[in-house]
């Protein structure tokens, strides 16, 4: 973004979502297989105000993950993670949307208010510990510059 005395508007409102079915692995280097990508900030940089996934089938007890990859995804830092619980889903049981928040607490999600930012072509990635046939859908809402 070039620098200016004004303010920067968003300029687009962006909904995106990627499914994974795979279990993901390699998390002790910046190489981790068996993730999606979930969102490829815009020219000018991403304001993430909201990250969560949705199972489409029961699940296990696992682990979400996001990495970010501020270099065409070549190297894929882990920056967020969440725990969740084994989720039935049937139906009469709906499954359980899982929101990421910061440090984990329920108490600070991602928001307009503590925003999850990405600079310009940076790209979000996604994955789940466990492999899941039907998928782990996640979704972001964010704002680009």
């Amino acid at each position: 973004m070039a620098k200016t005395n004004t303010a920067a508007y968003p300029q687009t409102i962006k909904y995106d979502y990627a499914v994974a079915t795979a279990a993901t692995g390699s998390l002790n280097d910046d190489t981790p297989t068996n993730m999606v990508t979930l969102l490829t900030a815009g020219g000018e940089g991403n304001r993430v105000t909201k990250i969560w996934a949705v199972p489409r089938a029961t699940s296990s007890a696992g682990v979400l993950y996001l990495w970010v990859s501020t270099d065409s995804g070549s190297t894929k830092r882990l920056a967020l993670t969440k725990s969740i619980a084994a989720n039935t889903v049937s139906a009469t049981s709906a499954p359980v949307c899982v929101e990421f928040c910061w440090n984990n607490d329920v108490a600070r999600p991602i928001s307009e208010s503590e925003p999850f930012e990405l600079e310009n072509g940076a790209i979000l990635y996604a994955g789940y510990s466990q492999a899941l046939s039907d998928g782990m859908v996640f979704h972001t809402i964010s704002i680009e510059y």
